[in-house]
């Protein structure tokens, strides 16, 4: 009866860690029906894990940069403490697909906002799911340097070539997610 109690009380010390190594989530919605289905943003979800911070864009409808307007969508992410009292956004994502200009190359690049430089970091991905009205971007929680933590999100969407109609903005910053 010692030795099992023993081992329980081991098994549970050791599960401990994994558990506190899942990523907090933070959910900010949108309004539906305030753009084109395309362009309509309807969530935006942050995982902010130890190692990444995981991001997904939610469209109402299936994605449609293939119509020769394109897709551009930009993540601010501002990084810092809830304390902070500036919305600043230190960090975007910056992601095109579909541009009706052949000149224009599809990119996916994480920015610094305070100088406008592309972060190289190895490990950024974007997955797009043009069928689901899904984009993720995973980003590498050492492509923010000193200043990883705790993170919150705003975005927008638009066409680079098109109607005002096909554009949606979520102005406001969502909640504060802790790291971890």
């Amino acid at each position: 009866m010692t030795s099992r109690f023993l081992l329980l009380v081991v098994c549970v010390v050791l599960a401990l860690p994994v558990a506190g190594a899942q990523a907090d989530q933070g959910v900010l919605k949108d309004a539906r029906g305030d753009a084109r289905p395309a362009w309509d943003l309807t969530r935006l979800v942050a995982d902010n894990g130890l190692r990444k911070l995981r991001i997904e864009v939610h469209y109402r409808g299936r994605l449609r940069p293939k119509y020769g307007l394109g897709l551009l969508t930009n993540v601010k992410i501002d990084l810092g403490y809830p304390a902070e009292d500036t919305y600043d956004g230190d960090f975007t994502v910056d992601m095109l697909r579909g541009s009706s200009d052949p000149h224009v190359p599809n990119r996916f690049d994480l920015v610094r906002s305070v100088n406008y430089h592309v972060v190289r970091c190895p490990g950024l991905q974007l997955r797009v799911r043009y069928g689901q009205g899904l984009l993720e971007f995973v980003i590498p929680q050492r492509c923010f340097g000193s200043l990883s933590g705790p993170a919150r999100l705003s975005a927008y969407t638009y066409t680079p070539r098109g109607p005002s109609d096909k554009a949606d903005y979520i102005d406001y910053w969502g909640p504060w997610v802790d790291q971890g």
